[in-house]
């Protein structure tokens, strides 16, 4: 059986704008060097400016689960 790695990398935009760190965290990510390794953006309430800067960056390199209503 083949291993894999799913990385979701949670984020949240009720205190404020952390686009810059998350692109930076998402980068360091991508630097890893595993096979079938998969990175999922999971973002709780982030402004759309956030996402269409997460997205300009990273376009389809990640995956995104985006939800914009607060869920725990």
């Amino acid at each position: 059986m083949e291993k894999k790695v799913l990385l979701v990398y949670n984020t949240c935009g009720i205190r404020g704008d952390n686009t810059e760190h998350y692109i930076k965290c998402i980068k360091t990510f991508l630097k890893q060097k595993f096979d079938g390794f998969k990175i999922v953006l999971s973002s709780c309430k982030n402004s759309t400016e956030c996402i269409k800067q997460l997205y300009a960056e990273f376009g389809d390199e990640i995956s995104y689960c985006l939800t914009p209503k607060l869920h725990t």
